[in-house]
């Protein structure tokens, strides 16, 4: 069930990425740390932070954001998507973000294109939820996106906005979702799945412009429960000027750079694993990126 991307900026922007490690802005060097024989963390610029859930299946609040993973009224604190009525949820899990998008029940489990009014933007440090109204399945309704991230960045939700939202599973014994949000000043795409770009659609398509992984050079294969797993970097493509060049990624580094657009790139995790695999059932690839356009960002 293939979804259309959205086009991204590809204009000349100018490059200035930071180098504080201790910030979670670090340069294009360095070595990624071994990767968990979980396949599911990775080492990097913090040592805690989220984990998320998905697509919640009922709920229309935008309260209940918990860093423990629960809400007041009900939730799972398990990490799994909250199906007993109450918002979805960001648990708190050693990654450094989460999202997840709250929906009516009748658009729960559908791949969805929505035409999107922002309303508003509640919360603070690291906790944000943005809520819309959309026109779903003919009816005008609440959909919210909630989200965590550290190190954190104040995005500019414009209330007002007219808004594309995109959003994409698939079925699978693991995480196959994506996500996009298009239209205003910030621009929003999250992937948490085994492929940078929903089935039928380029990573080039998806994005606006040239993304791609590829295995990390610092460090070999770590061991895995279904064999070795290689961390992958992840290469964006940006402009200096008229020259093309590309930022490149490890497992837990975040990346801000481009003027007079800022883009921030928060991989989380990127790995691989390699043959022969001993599991059934598992993806080779696990992907956890979100990727902000922030047009007011600097």
């Amino acid at each position: 069930m293939p979804t259309t991307g959205s086009t991204g900026s590809t204009g000349p922007v100018a490059t200035t990425t930071t180098g504080d490690a201790t910030t979670g802005e670090v340069t294009t060097t360095g070595a990624t740390g071994p990767v968990d024989t979980t396949g599911l963390t990775t080492t990097g610029f913090m040592t805690t932070g989220f984990t998320s859930t998905g697509l919640t299946t009922t709920g229309l609040t935008t309260t209940g954001l918990d860093t423990a993973g629960t809400t007041e009224d009900s939730g799972s604190s398990s990490g799994d998507p909250d199906t007993g009525g109450g918002p979805c949820q960001l648990d708190q899990g050693g990654k450094d973000t989460a999202w997840c998008l709250e929906v009516p029940p009748q658009a729960a489990d559908m791949d969805l294109t929505l035409t999107c009014t922002l309303l508003s933007s509640q919360g603070g440090e690291p906790e944000v939820s943005v809520t819309f109204s959309c026109l779903v399945l003919g009816v005008q309704e609440t959909v919210v996106l909630h989200y965590a991230l550290l190190p954190f960045w104040n995005y500019t939700w414009l209330q007002g906005s007219q808004m594309k939202i995109v959003y994409h599973t698939e079925p699978a014994p693991w995480d196959r979702e994506w996500l996009q949000i298009t239209g205003g000043l910030t621009d929003f795409w999250a992937v948490r799945a085994d492929e940078l770009a929903p089935p039928g659609i380029s990573p080039e398509e998806y994005f606006g412009l040239e993304v791609f992984l590829e295995m990390n050079e610092s460090g070999g294969p770590q061991p895995d429960p279904c064999g070795s797993r290689q961390a992958l970097d992840l290469h964006y493509e940006h402009w200096i000027g008229d020259t093309k060049a590309y930022v490149k990624v490890q497992n837990g580094e975040k990346h801000s750079f481009g003027f007079p657009v800022r883009t921030d790139i928060r991989l989380g995790h990127a790995s691989e694993l390699l043959e022969p695999i001993s599991c059934d059932e598992v993806a080779q690839r696990s992907i956890d990126v979100v990727i902000v356009h922030d047009a007011a960002g600097f």
